[in-house]
């Protein structure tokens, strides 16, 4: 395919740091990355792609690469950047039949994002789940109204089988209407579906509610107590550059001490 002399050139691999390179070459399975954005993850995840399409050694096909993204917009440059690299080296190299070869097949790559992979996969498989090929993916509006659908009948059960106490719950939220209430429900529902076991998280919550703990290991007790500290810290800086900006020496020599 490509040597492996001028496939790290062309990937311009000594420019990259220590971590980068053992990112693109590496050959171990799994790998987990962590980065920060505006790191190059892009530009180290496409490298890496191109590598494994192109090392003469151990080089894979386009059909049996899958690479998901969350954006649409990551995903397309994803692609015309493994594109870009590939085209310039059969520019460079049009005699290498394989070459050519693996970047007329790059289409059948996989590089998507999740959301298409996972309905591309179900469409595939429809009948393994007894579902319709025909399935749309929902709109968050729609998302919405079904969720506001669902809670509007949950609440109307409440009220008729246990009015007292319900009323009273809601009544925590916004006296005489359940809109607070539901709003809460909602943003915990989701926070909840953002964990892979979102039935253990909830229960976890409601755990820590049924079994206090003392303040000083109170982890929500900590979390307040870190935001007093932060406020008093921010408050100490702003009173201390006030003097700053106090024109008048002699009413700034009399409030030194007492802002120090």
């Amino acid at each position: 395919m490509i040597s492996k002399k001028e496939l790290y050139k062309h990937l311009k691999i000594s420019l990259m740091t220590n971590s980068q390179k053992k990112a693109v070459l590496s050959n171990e399975t799994p790998i987990l990355l962590s980065a920060s954005a505006g790191s190059g993850k892009t530009f180290v995840l496409s490298a890496r792609v191109v590598y494994k399409l192109l090392n003469m050694n151990n080089f894979i096909k386009p059909k049996d690469l899958l690479v998901v993204t969350f954006a649409k917009t990551a995903a397309k440059e994803m692609f015309e950047r493994i594109s870009s690299q590939m085209k310039n080296l059969v520019i460079k190299h049009p005699e290498n039949k394989d070459l050519r070869k693996q970047y007329s097949s790059l289409s059948a790559a996989n590089i998507t994002t999740i959301d298409s992979f996972c309905s591309n996969l179900l469409r595939e498989n429809f009948e393994l789940i007894n579902i319709s090929p025909d399935f749309k993916i929902a709109e968050e509006s729609e998302i919405f109204n079904l969720k506001s659908e669902i809670l509007d009948e949950i609440f109307e059960d409440k009220y008729c089988t246990s009015a007292e106490n319900f009323q009273v719950l809601c009544d925590y939220f916004n006296l005489n209407k359940d809109l607070g209430l539901k709003k809460a429900l909602l943003e915990i529902y989701d926070k909840s579906r953002t964990y892979p076991f979102p039935k253990i998280y909830l229960s976890n919550i409601l755990y820590k509610y049924e079994n206090p703990q003392p303040l000083d290991e109170n982890e929500w007790a900590q979390e307040v107590k870190k935001g007093i500290f932060d406020e008093i810290k921010k408050a100490e800086f702003l009173l201390s550059d006030s003097l700053n900006y106090m024109d008048d020496p002699i009413l700034r020599e009399s409030f030194t001490p007492t802002v120090e």
